[in-house]
């Protein structure tokens, strides 16, 4: 009778370890695929943001970036470009800026033109942010953004 009711305890186990292991197998998938619509969620959100973004400025309504002040005047205007960069990431940038939004918000806000280095002078202080941990970036469209930490 031991013998029999081993086997049967043995038979019980091997069982719900099965199952046991079936539904982790499942939760594991699931979890996956909920990870890879959360990417997909967020990219279709910005993109919408993007696109009513443009919808705004086509229709005159761009959003609060300022006005271009007088020369020398501005949030920005006494700063480095690393520092304006980095406040302009932090206040603007929770969905991700491209080197051109960051350049018409520091405009925006006093800082002086750099005239033709002035694009690849914010994206490079942009990537140094990254780097630094400062700031996060992702691609969108094959097109590199920035964004706050």
């Amino acid at each position: 009778m031991a013998t029999q009711n081993g086997t049967s305890e043995t038979s019980d186990f091997g069982t719900a370890v099965s199952v046991r292991n079936r539904y982790a197998h499942e939760v594991e998938e699931l979890e996956s695929e909920i990870t890879k619509l959360q990417g997909l969620f967020e990219r279709a959100k910005y993109r919408l943001e993007a696109a009513n973004d443009i919808v705004s400025e086509i229709e005159g309504k761009t959003k609060d970036v300022g006005t271009v002040p007088l020369k020398g005047f501005g949030k920005y205007s006494s700063m480095s470009l690393r520092e304006a960069t980095l406040d302009v990431l932090n206040t603007c940038g929770e969905r991700g800026l491209l080197a051109p939004d960051i350049m018409r918000r520091l405009l925006a806000g006093g800082f002086p033109d750099q005239g033709k280095k002035f694009y690849s002078n914010v994206y490079g202080t942009a990537q140094y942010l990254v780097k630094k941990e400062k700031a996060k970036e992702a691609k969108i469209n094959g097109k590199r953004t920035f964004m706050k930490k």
